[in-house]
């Protein structure tokens, strides 16, 4: 974590958060340890486990890919530059990050952003997601 992070958020959702105040970064057995504010006690300490940690977007260092929080919303096209949906939300699940893709008849589908789904930053135009594959390769998981 950058030295010029201060305080940082910690909690269930943006809208749950509690602001906590940098005191300490570390590794230790190759694992990021972070010392905040809210951890006054072991027993605080553990009611953080599992919580989000969210910082400001415009301290991030930024490539040219997006921002978790800048997908919501955005369009899904396919490989033949049909919309497919939108994205509902984000998540990672340790191999990739992925995004939920709603539909307007409310189904659902997970997409890795990842190949051979995306190629790479390319695929990420300002509020939209450019497939590299066609949307007949999702047909039978939507959900």
């Amino acid at each position: 974590m950058p030295k010029s992070y201060r305080e940082l958020w910690i909690g269930p959702s943006p809208e749950a958060a509690q602001v906590a105040k940098i005191e300490a970064t570390g590794m230790q057995s190759g694992r990021p340890l972070l010392t905040t504010s809210l951890a006054v006690d072991r027993t605080a300490s553990e009611a953080l486990t599992g919580m989000l940690i969210y910082v400001d977007a415009a301290r991030v260092p930024r490539d040219d890919a997006p921002l978790w929080i800048e997908l919501p919303g955005a369009k899904v096209i396919d490989a033949a530059g049909v919309t497919i949906g939108a994205v509902d939300h984000v998540y990672n699940s340790g191999a990739s990050d992925v995004v939920v893709v709603r539909r307007e008849d409310g189904k659902t589908l997970d997409v890795a952003l990842a190949p051979p789904y995306v190629a790479g930053e390319e695929s990420f135009v300002e509020g939209e997601i450019r497939l590299a594959v066609s949307a007949d390769v999702f047909e039978e998981l939507w959900s």
